[in-house]
């Protein structure tokens, strides 16, 4: 495929509105094969939305993360969270603390990753109110840490967790995906304080570990994860 849109072939045309229609900016009825201002406008909606230059161009780039386009999902559990200040004891072994499979022992201020010194496990259980309690969820857990410990790393700048991970009465709860990542303690929404969710998704797309991102910023936060295998493709989705 390339610019400019009448370029496209009556197949690559039905093509690209399949894949809108699949991140819901458009409908099937939609899918004629002629793109007309409709299917542009929606294909311009869908770049503004995952933070890419140059609307109303059909590129190498578009169609690579059009492969990735996901359905909708559901947004959750963001509005009482967002604006939460900066926790001042983080990083020391203080507050609630409870004993999980692999790690034993842990504290609610204390950090999950030394390594990746910025999300504690209250951060990211909601104060130890949301407790892994098997050995796979707590080590997703330490794999999903290392990932956006990566791009956290990268961006420089202080991230607030708007939500990780959920039991399954939980994630019922606050109408969360019925396969969500959020479940298995492989995903968590996050809002950088400087608000600039296009840095965070462009090192986030060069980084290898990050599986899923979700496009919330409307919200104000952007969903990461690291799929829900190791083997799982990268997929982009928006609320």
């Amino acid at each position: 495929m390339c610019s400019p849109f009448e370029a496209l072939s009556t197949e690559d045309a039905k093509w690209l509105q399949q894949r809108l229609v699949t991140g819901g900016y458009l409908k099937k009825t939609d899918i004629d094969g002629i793109t007309g201002s409709k299917t542009i406008g929606a294909f311009n909606a869908w770049k503004l939305d995952s933070f890419q230059a140059s609307p109303g161009i059909i590129g190498s780039g578009s169609v690579e993360l059009l492969n990735a386009i996901a359905p909708l999902n559901p947004i959750s559990e963001q509005t009482s969270k967002l604006g939460q200040k900066a926790d001042d004891k983080a990083g020391s072994r203080s507050g609630k603390d409870v004993i999980l499979p692999v790690v034993g022992r842990v504290f609610a201020n204390q950090w999950i990753d030394p390594r990746f010194p910025y999300f504690t496990w209250g951060e990211l259980t909601d104060g130890l109110n949301r407790l892994p309690k098997t050995t796979a969820l707590v080590r997703n857990g330490l794999a999903l840490v290392k990932a956006i410990g990566i791009v956290r790393d990268k961006q420089g700048i202080i991230w607030r967790v708007t939500s990780a991970y959920r039991t399954p009465e939980v994630n019922r709860a606050v109408g969360g995906a019925t396969r969500s990542t959020h479940l298995l303690f492989r995903g968590c929404d996050v809002s950088p304080s400087n608000g600039d969710f296009s840095k965070l998704v462009a090192i986030a797309r060069a980084t290898p570990e990050i599986k899923g991102i979700g496009f919330g910023q409307r919200r104000g936060f952007i969903h990461l994860d690291i799929g829900w295998s190791d083997k799982d493709l990268r997929r982009e989705f928006s609320y």
